[in-house]
């Protein structure tokens, strides 16, 4: 966030912490300067999703009150609307994400994945649909596979749709 100006690095924090609070609920005795300085630790990607010029903003979440054992943290994308920042994808437990080349009504495609475990990762497509991400697909990638009695590492992931 150093590119930004102190007005719009200011706006920015405002919006993750109105996040943070809304997924802290139980953590109501946190002070303000405790809410701050959890946002300021928050990792940002700043990216023009939407090839208007005006970038929107990836966050994603950091320490152990916000990500689990794995490294899955709460996520977020924001898009600046007049002086301020709206939430437009709000996804919890995610390690990692991708930028895709194609683009759903005029925004690029993303993936975020959750890991499960070593060898198990879950992958979620979202497009933008009614002024918002929403999820549109869901993978598993494992690199191991059952053959016989026996686990196979593998070097490529075995990709398949959710639940199979």
């Amino acid at each position: 966030m150093k590119s930004l100006n102190s007005m719009e690095r200011e706006r920015i924090l405002d919006a993750i912490i109105q996040e943070l609070k809304l997924n802290m609920r139980e953590v109501a005795t946190h002070t303000e300067q405790k809410w701050s300085a959890i946002a300021a630790d928050t990792r940002i990607k700043l990216v023009d999703l939407n090839a208007d010029g005006i970038p929107e903003v990836i966050a994603q979440a950091s320490g152990d009150e916000l990500c689990s054992p794995t490294g899955n943290c709460s996520f977020w994308v924001f898009m600046r609307s007049g002086s301020r920042y709206k939430l437009i994808l709000d996804a919890h437990a995610r390690q990692t994400f991708t930028i895709q080349k194609s683009r759903t009504n005029g925004f690029l495609d993303l993936v975020l994945g959750m890991h499960g475990s070593a060898t198990e990762q879950g992958l979620f497509v979202y497009r933008f649909a009614n002024g918002r991400y929403r999820r549109s697909a869901c993978y598993d990638a494992n690199w191991q596979r059952l053959v016989g009695d026996e686990w196979q590492d593998l070097k490529e992931p075995m990709i398949t749709p959710c639940g199979r």
